[in-house]
């Protein structure tokens, strides 16, 4: 992985602008990144599945998100 991805996933997993400004956080950024992708997809409110796999898109929806593309 390039040092700015990596240093971009740090930069995520510290950020706690949210929580200071009294938003819950809760599940956090979930993510998955690679170095030679054309796309970055970014949904929101992640499902209780995505959550216990820590993989964006995991379920049914990703499957049909998938199928769409």
């Amino acid at each position: 992985m390039n040092d700015t991805l990596t240093q971009l996933q740090a930069d995520m997993n510290a950020c706690r602008r949210c929580l200071e400004a009294g938003y819950e956080i809760a599940p956090g950024a979930i993510y998955r990144c690679g170095t030679v992708r054309q796309i970055m997809l970014i949904g929101q409110a992640p499902g209780i599945t995505e959550v216990e796999a820590r993989r964006p898109f995991n379920a049914g929806s990703g499957r049909r998100l998938f199928q769409w593309l």
